[in-house]
């Protein structure tokens, strides 16, 4: 009879009852990453916060602007790319 508590068991085999792969046991989690990898995901990652960062209603107030509303921005692409209709009489 094995009147060894739960304890006792995981400190004897701490992975006892689990099964582990040979692959998982050597796996390394930055195997097949480049720095160019990171770098390219450091310029996304920062080309999109800027957006984001200028319109935020507190940045605004903090530093004393308005960001202009998203219609004031489709009206200056449409005039930028030769779009600009202008209204019917």
């Amino acid at each position: 009879m094995d009147h060894m508590t739960h304890q006792d068991r995981e400190a004897v085999e701490p992975h006892a009852g689990h099964k582990i792969s040979g692959a998982h046991t050597s796996h390394d989690r930055h195997a097949g990453h480049s720095v160019a990898m990171f770098r390219d995901k450091f310029w996304l990652s920062f080309a999109l916060t800027i957006p984001v960062v200028f319109w935020s209603t507190d940045v605004q107030h903090w530093l004393g602007y308005s960001a202009p509303s998203a219609i004031a921005i489709q009206h200056c692409l449409d005039w930028a790319t030769g779009k600009w209709s202008k209204p019917s009489p």
